[in-house]
């Protein structure tokens, strides 16, 4: 079984993308610092999946830490992490 990895999947695009995997056969650990636990909206994007066995949710932030283990494994990579606006990345945090 192929396993992808998916930054960004508690997001709208990042979770059909995902769903979308799982039906083609693959297996996804999904990667986002909006946990779906604390972030009403990202558990409403990730509740069909979490009942299913193929995936793996790790709350992490993409900008710091060691993403080696997350791809382990891992056939195909799908960035999808970001700020949401195009505003909010300008400025202070254009670094990040």
């Amino acid at each position: 079984m192929e396993r992808a990895l998916i930054t960004g999947v508690a997001g709208f695009i990042g979770s059909h993308l995902a769903a979308e995997l799982l039906c083609r056969g693959w297996a996804v650990t999904g990667l986002d610092v909006r946990s779906p636990v604390s972030d009403p909206v990202a558990g409403e994007n990730l509740a069909e999946l979490t009942g299913d066995p193929r995936f793996q949710f790790v709350a992490g932030d993409v900008t710091g830490g060691d993403l080696a283990m997350v791809c382990e494994g891992v056939r195909a990579v799908f960035h999808l992490a970001g700020l949401p606006g195009v505003r909010r990345s300008w400025g202070d945090r254009f670094g990040d």
